[in-house]
């Protein structure tokens, strides 16, 4: 067996969060930029916004029409979102690039198992057919981006709460992490929320490990650090029931395990900062330490440390 891969870009005239919001919304957005001539009756039969979703849909192909199921992930929240057919292995990956305030990069591309002789002839039809297939979904998404209010919105976001910002960028989520030892998650007291170290794990595990100048570079640095600030995300939510509560981000400290005469840690750190900025605002931005350390828990390469002023 081997892979087809077929992927088509396209630039569109809005900001990235808008234009992931759309591709990650399966009630509305994402059936909008479907061209009918290939997609008929999207369903979704759970979720709708981002990871967690299962769809189906009907794909016509050269007069013959396939209803296929379909999951959705996201291995980078607010960047990649991914589809897999659930009975052919079939991955469609969607890939949002910002290039200004006002221009992103869209990106859409798929993996097509190839088997035996049907895979040979596959192999000469399957890619022709689905760049007619992206030309015209890209096309849809550009004229849907086009005819978005957005800049309006962009001007008002400060009266846009947390929780809103969440699905308009089509966040979801991770489950809060469990503590790893004798310690809680989070401890209030009186109008202050302190987090304990908060790492970029999934589960029980660490999701990235090494260090950043050895074994990891620095965009994968940045990766773990919006990871474990989902975690942080996560982590407040659970305690306060809604990140509306949340009045003012207080301080934010990074930890980096480096190894050598590494000096971007400031660059890694960024990462969880801007997650923040985008889910709080500009305006309630936090004061900032980051260190360079030799190693920290699970050997992980980022631990994030953050306090929180809440109101009722």
């Amino acid at each position: 067996m081997r892979l087809l891969r077929v992927q088509a870009s396209a630039v569109v005239p809005a900001p990235a969060a808008t234009i992931y919001g759309l591709i990650a919304n399966y009630h509305e957005g994402h059936p909008s930029i479907l061209p009918p001539q290939y997609f008929e009756n999207l369903v979704v039969e759970e979720g709708g916004v981002g990871a967690g979703t299962r769809i189906s849909f009907t794909m016509n192909a050269y007069g013959s029409r396939t209803r296929s199921r379909a999951r959705v992930t996201e291995p980078e929240p607010g960047r990649v979102l991914v589809e897999t057919v659930v009975d052919t292995g079939i991955v469609s990956r969607f890939t949002v690039e910002p290039l200004a305030e006002d221009s992103t990069s869209v990106t859409i591309e798929t993996e097509y198992p190839s088997r035996g002789l049907r895979g040979w002839l596959e192999s000469f039809v399957v890619p022709a057919y689905l760049k007619k297939v992206y030309a015209a979904e890209l096309e849809l998404l550009s004229r849907r981006a086009a005819a978005l209010d957005w800049r309006p919105a962009m001007t008002v976001r400060s009266s846009t709460t947390a929780e809103q910002r969440l699905k308009e960028l089509g966040i979801e989520l991770p489950a809060p992490p469990e503590p790893f030892g004798a310690y809680m998650e989070s401890v209030q007291t009186g109008n202050l929320l302190f987090l304990s170290g908060m790492l970029p794990t999934e589960g029980r595990s660490a999701k990235i490990v090494g260090r950043v100048g050895a074994e990891l570079d620095v965009e994968a640095g940045r990766k773990a650090a919006r990871l474990a600030a989902l975690n942080v995300l996560a982590v407040a939510r659970k305690h306060l029931q809604s990140l509306d509560r949340v009045t003012r981000v207080v301080r934010l400290g990074v930890s980096v395990a480096t190894a050598g005469d590494v000096r971007d840690q400031p660059k890694v750190a960024d990462a969880a900062s801007e997650l923040l900025q985008d889910v709080f605002g500009k305006d309630k931005s936090p004061c900032r330490l980051v260190y360079g350390v030799a190693s920290l828990p699970l050997g992980t390469p980022v631990e994030l440390e953050v306090i929180f002023e809440v109101g009722t």
